[in-house]
């Protein structure tokens, strides 16, 4: 209706986002808006734009603008991005409406992509438009339940350890306890997400002759507690 195509966005270098760009190429031709962490996976080109915290997209049309503000979110992925305006929030792969958001071990970091739910929720936004699944109309649930169910997880995770569990998959069966349905590949792999991301923040630690255990800081946190 009288619009042209502006820019291709990229939310994260995820596989199932970037997509194939050539193909994409053969049907029109636009800058990459993305950021630095997603450029980093993408061919280079000249007319392409680096987007950083703060940023701002304006598109016009037929006497109409909507202005897009740009958030980096990281913790699902480094360098994913959100963008928010009147309508609400589109939020890439922060939340679902079915289903979860996994965080990868490799590249995320669970006590940074609770963070920035946190961040989100109190954004207060109308609508959450995300990558996979229906949009939202009751954000402020979503994001309050995320928060609850990915902090309840990272708790039982750290109980575990405390309680002298020092295998993954150990640790990952007390974890997911509570829910015996969950597949045990999953679970281990959100449970070394959770590992890992403790591990960064100082809670836990590994070696590779006796497993995860506490910090030394934590171990002793928990006796002054006692």
């Amino acid at each position: 209706e009288g619009g042209r195509v502006k820019a291709t966005l990229y939310t994260h270098r995820h596989p199932d986002h970037i997509g194939d760009l050539a193909a994409i190429s053969a049907i029109y031709s636009a800058p990459i808006y993305a950021s630095a962490e997603t450029h980093q996976v993408i061919p280079a080109c000249e007319s392409d734009r680096v987007l950083v915290d703060g940023d701002s997209i304006r598109l016009e049309s037929a006497g109409s603008r909507v202005e897009w503000q740009v958030h980096i979110t990281p913790g699902h992925c480094p360098g994913h991005i959100c963008l928010s305006s009147a309508a609400g929030i589109l939020s890439g792969d922060m939340v679902t409406a079915i289903g979860t958001i996994l965080v990868p071990p490799a590249d995320g970091d669970m006590l940074e992509y609770i963070s920035q739910l946190e961040r989100l929720l109190k954004m207060q936004p109308r609508m959450l438009f995300p990558s996979h699944g229906p949009p939202v109309t009751t954000p402020a649930r979503l994001l309050q339940h995320y928060i609850d169910h990915r902090n309840s997880r990272h708790s039982r995770v750290l109980q575990a350890v405390e309680s002298g569990l020092t295998d993954l998959m150990d640790i990952a069966s007390a974890a997911y306890a509570d829910t015996p349905t969950a597949n045990s590949l999953l679970a281990a792999d959100q449970t070394l997400a959770h590992l890992l991301s403790a591990e960064r923040a100082g809670q836990v630690q590994s070696t590779h002759s006796t497993g995860w255990r506490l910090s030394s800081d934590s171990a002793s946190h928990q006796q002054n507690k006692c």
